[in-house]
């Protein structure tokens, strides 16, 4: 029988080659990438790590937030420096704690932090040699411990950890951890994007719920004796027929906006199709979208502009009335001119091909990756956005306009 100590498993690995300091931007940290394949490595970076992830591939994350769990201070009555490291939450104000020198620290010993601040009393000892601790202060335990503890660094870490964010992963958010899951470090919001836009799997997924629906509806049809998977298609084939006469019948089209026009009158002509123009359109789409399809409804019926940049006139009339009710202070009336305001800018996006609710959802992920940058860099420098003022936010929010 072969017995192995943990010393078996030690390597020499030079003081100067461990990384003191993190990398700065965190994901242009250096990555080692081995092709099982053909044996070959790459030296690549972690920001090149969204190109070898797959639509089968699971990314689990640990969205552990590290605490400052190292709290330094003395025994009480003989000043010897001592260490606490926070490890589990039993009750309250109780913990599961490591403490060092384990046999100055004995129960009903007791130990101060920060000249009295917080005090901590030693209860029992745990299986694995720790200690169980009761602690004793005034005012909110974790701001105590977020003024007075420290993060707890490998142990092969000496530089000072300036910035506390810095050790934590950018999707951090359940507070406890009493050590950083340290893989997630490199990660950055735009690695993270990278690779949310490569989810095929998913939207392959969501496409097989829709085809399950359509199936199943199909088999109660057809219990019933109503219809079934094949009256379900002819249906659809006869309605693409039928609203399509430029493909399979004698009406010709010239160009998209004539085949729009054709669309729309067609299938007034439709059995039980709509009655008016308008009639088609869903009650519960969103107000964006469904501004957008009357817009365009009635503009394949001739309901429209002769020149589109006529619109701008309508845009800025309408922010002229908008500005009028404000001013009078009137909340109701405002609100309709808001809302003429918007309709008259989705008509303009509408005239000029862009689609309204496609523009503001691709400012929403602009908004949010430059204000994540903010809040990030806030983080790694140590502050709270409350407690920063509006310049130095202003300042930062230009440095997120250079990386988009």
């Amino acid at each position: 029988m072969i017995t192995l100590k943990t010393s078996d498993f030690d390597y020499n690995l030079p003081e100067e080659r461990i990384a003191q300091t993190p990398m700065e931007p965190r994901d242009h940290s250096r990555l080692l990438v081995y092709n099982r394949a053909d044996r070959s490595i790459q030296h690549l970076h972690f920001y090149d790590l969204p190109q070898f992830l797959t639509p089968k591939d699971i990314l689990v994350v640990n969205e552990t937030k590290v605490i400052p769990a190292r709290l330094l201070g003395e025994k009480e009555g003989t000043g010897v420096p001592v260490e606490l490291l926070l490890l589990k939450r039993l009750e309250k104000d109780v913990w599961e704690t490591l403490v060092r020198p384990g046999r100055r620290l004995k129960p009903g010993a007791t130990c101060t932090f920060g000249n009295g601040l917080l005090r901590a009393e030693i209860i029992d000892s745990t299986d694995d040699g720790g200690r169980r601790v009761r602690f004793h202060y005034q005012g909110v335990f974790e701001e105590l411990l977020d003024q007075l503890g420290q993060m707890p660094l490998p142990p092969y870490i000496h530089e000072k950890l300036e910035n506390k964010g810095r050790y934590q992963t950018v999707y951090a958010k359940q507070e406890g951890s009493a050590a950083a899951p340290t893989a997630g470090l490199h990660f950055t919001p735009a690695v993270l994007e990278a690779i949310d836009r490569k989810d095929d799997a998913l939207l392959c997924e969501e496409l097989g719920d829709v085809l399950l629906h359509v199936c199943f509806y199909a088999k109660i049809g057809s219990e019933k004796g109503d219809f079934d998977i094949a009256d379900v298609c002819h249906k659809l084939c006869d309605k693409l027929i039928f609203r399509h006469p430029h493909v399979y019948g004698e009406y010709a089209a010239n160009n998209a906006k004539e085949v729009c026009e054709m669309w729309e009158q067609v299938k007034l002509k439709e059995k039980d199709g709509n009655k008016t123009v308008l009639g088609g359109i869903p009650e519960a789409l969103p107000a964006l979208v469904k501004a957008y399809r009357i817009q365009d409804k009635v503009a394949n019926v001739g309901f429209d502009w002769e020149k589109r940049e006529d619109v701008w006139a309508k845009v800025k009339e309408e922010i002229a009335e908008f500005e009028a009710e404000v001013e009078n202070m009137d909340e109701e009336k405002a609100t309709e001119e808001f809302g003429d305001l918007l309709f008259a800018m989705v008509n303009a996006a509408r005239l000029y091909k862009i689609r309204p609710d496609n523009a503001l959802e691709k400012t929403n992920a602009k908004f949010i990756r430059r204000f994540n940058y903010i809040e990030q860099q806030a983080k790694e420098k140590g502050l709270s956005l409350k407690d920063m003022t509006l310049n130095e936010m202003e300042t930062l929010w230009q440095e997120a306009k250079k990386h988009n």
